[in-house]
């Protein structure tokens, strides 16, 4: 099966601030004669947008209105028409802060309500949380008021794993649903089930003021709220301001809303956050609003600031950002962030400033988009809008690299193509950047034109590169490549070029500004008689007692020359082979061969073998091992990647969303030193209800894994692939149709596999993990996949500790203990691979396993030498 590889990596060498503005693709404004005001928004699974704030109008775009003002919701397909658009309300003011897609197509809406009529069942007096859950077309399927009898006003939602939803804000009252207020506002978080019962509420804060902004799921299961506070007391402490100054505050809740930790942010004046997202490594980052320039913030331009930081997974900061110019910026309440696919962040506020970090305001307020990298580091920035005041709400970033933007305007000239009335809801699609395109082919007869006995070629990378900027792209299986540039003189030129001569040698383009493009296309050259064979081995899913397991053989020609040859499988002798894909030439005890004949270079073949897993000659928890080779009839000028291992650990039920390595969990460091390549596998499954139209895994690389040395083996599904700073890594599968386990089991799975370095590093063990996306429900993060490397030694305690080495009492339950007469290190993972726990100690350790899952651990203990792995039962 061939597939469709289209690989982008971005590598900036220096921070370049733009100045230009990118072109919009298309832009719709909405609304009436009257005000419209907020402007969040959402992106749909069909690749549409929803919007959200609320409306005085009752013409132009609105065609009803109950009162004052209502919510009003506008849905949008992927190129901006209007599908449908509802006002929600009764007689007095309602106003729209957060709406989220829900599993079953439709929509939770957060707003504020002041009314008890119309669409509104009850009051409990001044504004209260509304939360509406309304089906895919818009219409209310269930509405519900929350609150006391003070004002209570919600701003964002997180949808709970168990369908539920988790609604935040601030609440000044202390009665009716809301009860535990420490004094002025707190932090007001409510628990509702998928139906809207209210399962829980959490007042947060002191006897001062403290707001809620934004909610993030977190991979424990918890969530991280994150606002402002005026208070110093209560569940509050650290506060760097004084009243009427706060900080940002991070609240870290568990499932039940217990807390976790929390910490303040911020210096001796106004500090805010206003958005916050768990980053991949377990951290956050969060964008807010400064006013500060001491303690936590450093940096700091003119009247107020954008602030940006980083944290670690118990809020310390690891890096801060202040962004700005001399003129106040980020104070209002829209802003927006995001993890960009490239890696690093794109930041959503306002801007009244045009110096330091702001170039090309168009007046007033220009909404103001800002990228970041991993570091904090200033990318691009750019203004949107016109002489009037501008002001965004959300931000999303699209799998090709664009922009949605959405947020409210009063300007009817600049960027906007017109306006109604008042403030109009503003929503568009930009892209920046200028780019390079073109192909490569295999040029066999040497004229220097792609003609119908030339074959493409994709195992290479082409590199664009001018004054301080290099982009990088892996050509697709067509052979075609596109290349993001920046403006001027470009050079683009092919690297990792094995066996091959090409013409141009080095493509020359000059872009003078951007959105334009160049072509640039190669032909190869090949150098004859190079044999470079290749072979990997994958499990294609879970090993299990008393069932089939299928594992894939993938050999490819990665020379010149036609070859013939021979492949190799040695099995475990307890599994009972059952079947191959191919037909073998032998079967001799535990060893399959198979011969081929005219395997074409740029080539592979697949060779699918199933065994049995008989429950009486294995157990959970134990390791199938295979060794598999290719050994060609002419000589291989590679002889490292002729041949592969297959570790493959029995499991009894596990999350089908997981990664694994196809090698030991435990190397030697001469595989580092060898040279060889890691290989990974990502698995996935459509455990929902429905079937999945896209999927979107990211990888983020372990530093100690070489980015340089990437390359994909295999996946079950045709996929986009990009690659960011040679560490972040995003598959994207479109219109991958892939059906839900209820409806079809078999075909409710896919895989990735990839190759890549392990490099020299100062520790001995490389942690990965992945994220994969359904449409846009939230991640599913993948177990952590571990692999610990030791160095190898003639002599050593390894004897002294096989023999002295205690582990009891197995199986244990609710405590075991390790005992060695020595110092040691030790560490506890799952049969996956994830680790429990680790430590160093001397003498006897004991282990608290009371709240883990029952199953088989692997206990790996050092001292000095070789490392032991002892295997306990938790029951």
């Amino acid at each position: 099966m061939k597939q469709t590889i289209f690989l982008i990596v971005f590598i900036f060498s220096v921070s370049v601030a733009k100045s230009q503005n990118p072109i919009i693709n298309w832009q719709q404004v909405l609304g009436g004669s009257s005000t419209e005001n907020e402007g969040f928004s959402c992106r749909t699974s069909d690749g549409g947008y929803a919007i959200i704030g609320k409306t005085q109008s009752t013409d132009g775009d609105v065609t009803f209105n109950h009162g004052l003002s209502d919510v009003w919701v506008v849905r949008l397909n992927q190129y901006g028409t209007v599908m449908w658009q509802h006002s929600y309300g009764g007689s007095l003011q309602e106003s729209g802060y957060s709406i989220k897609q829900t599993s079953d197509g439709g929509f939770i809406v957060a707003s504020s309500s002041y009314s008890d009529d119309g669409d509104i069942t009850a009051h409990y007096g001044d504004e209260d949380f509304w939360i509406l859950k309304i089906n895919s077309n818009g219409l209310i399927q269930w509405q519900k008021n929350y609150g006391g009898s003070e004002k209570d006003q919600p701003y964002d939602i997180a949808i709970a794993t168990d369908g539920g939803y988790l609604i935040v804000g601030d609440t000044k009252s202390n009665d009716y649903n809301v009860s535990g207020n420490h004094g002025y506002s707190d932090f007001w978080a409510i628990k509702l089930s998928s139906n809207g019962a209210l399962e829980w509420q959490k007042c947060y804060g002191g006897t001062s003021w403290d707001r809620a902004n934004s909610i993030t799921n977190t991979s424990d299961g918890g969530y991280l709220i994150a606002g402002m506070t005026w208070s110093n007391n209560g569940d509050v402490s650290g506060n760097h301001g004084v009243i009427p100054f706060g900080d940002a505050w991070l609240l870290k809740i568990d499932n039940a809303g217990n807390i976790q930790w929390q910490k303040c942010r911020g210096g001796s004046d106004d500090d805010e956050a206003r958005d916050v997202e768990q980053t991949p490594d377990g951290g956050y980052i969060v964008a807010g609003y400064t006013h500060s320039n001491d303690d936590d913030v450093s940096g700091h331009h003119g009247e107020g600031d954008v602030w940006v930081f980083k944290t670690n997974s118990t809020g310390d900061i690891l890096w801060q950002k202040c962004l700005g110019g001399t003129e106040r910026d980020g104070w209002y309440e829209g802003y927006d962030l995001e993890q960009s696919i490239y890696g690093g962040y794109i930041i959503a506020a306002m801007t009244k400033s045009n110096d330091f970090d702001v170039i090309g305001n168009h007046g007033s307020e220009d909404e103001w988009i800002v990228a970041l990298g991993e570091n904090g580091e200033l990318k691009w920035q750019y203004c949107f809008g016109g002489t009037g005041e501008d002001r965004v709400f959300a931000i999303h970033q699209l799998p090709n690299g664009n922009y949605i933007v959405s947020g409210i305007s009063n300007s009817v000239n600049g960027d906007l193509s017109e306006n109604h009335g008042s403030w109009d809801y503003w929503i568009f699609e930009f892209k920046e950047s200028a780019f390079i395109r073109g192909k490569c082919y295999v040029d066999y007869n040497q004229n220097g034109i792609e003609d119908s006995t030339d074959v493409p070629f994709n195992n290479l990378m082409v590199v664009s590169s001018g004054n301080g900027f290099s982009f990088s792209s892996q050509p697709d299986s067509a052979g075609r490549y596109y290349n993001f540039s920046d403006t001027g003189n470009v050079e683009t030129t092919l690297t990792n070029l094995e066996y091959y001569t090409s013409t141009p040698v080095v493509g020359y383009s000059q872009l003078p500004s951007y959105n334009q493009e160049d072509t640039v296309d190669f032909a190869l050259i090949p150098i004859p008689g190079i044999t470079d064979m290749s072979i990997t081995g994958i499990p294609l899913g879970p090993a299990r007692l008393n069932s089939d397991v299928d594992y894939r053989l993938i050999v490819s020609n990665n020379g010149t020359d036609t070859v013939n040859g021979k492949v190799f499988l040695v099995f475990h002798p307890n599994l009972e082979f059952t079947g191959a894909s191919f037909p073998y030439d032998t079967l001799i005890l535990d060893t399959l061969m198979w011969s081929f004949q005219n395997l074409k270079p740029l080539h592979y073949l697949d060779i699918d073998v199933t065994f049995l897993v008989p429950v009486f000659m294995f157990e959970i928890g134990d390791t199938l091992t295979f060794d598999v080779w290719v050994d060609p009839d002419s000589i291989d000028v590679n002889l490292p990647d002729n041949s592969a291992p297959i570790f493959h650990v029995i499991t009894g039920a596990i999350d089908p969303n997981n990664k694994i390595t196809a090698e030991a969990p435990l190397l030697p460091l001469d595989f580092v030193l060898e040279g060889n390549s890691l290989t990974y596998i990502i698995n996935f499954q459509n455990t929902g209800t429905d079937t999945a139209f896209k999927v979107i895994v990211k990888d983020t690389l372990d530093n100690s894994l070489d980015g340089n040395s990437f390359k994909m083996v295999q996946s079950s599904h045709n996929y986009d692939l990009s690659i960011d700073s040679l560490h972040y890594i995003t598959w994207t599968f479109n219109n991958i149709l892939l059906p839900d386990s209820n409806t079809n089991e078999e075909l409710s799975h896919g895989f990735i596999c990839f190759k890549i370095k392990p490099q020299s590093f100062t520790g001995t063990t490389i942690l990965n993990n992945a994220s994969i996306y359904f449409d846009y429900n939230l991640p599913v993060i993948t177990n952590t996949c571990s692999t610990q490397f030791y160095v190898q030694t003639v002599a050593g305690n390894a004897t002294s500790l096989e023999s002295a080495l205690q582990i009891f009492p197995n199986p244990s339950h609710e405590i075991f203990f390790i005992s060695y007469p020595d110092y040691y290190t030790y560490r506890v993972v799952d049969v996956l691979g994830n680790e429990m726990i680790h430590g160093n100690s001397q003498y006897q350790t004991n282990i608290a396993c009371s709240d883990w899952i029952a199953g088989i651990y692997f206990v790996i203990v050092q001292s000095g030498g070789l490392p032991v792995i002892r295997k306990i039962f938790i029951d």
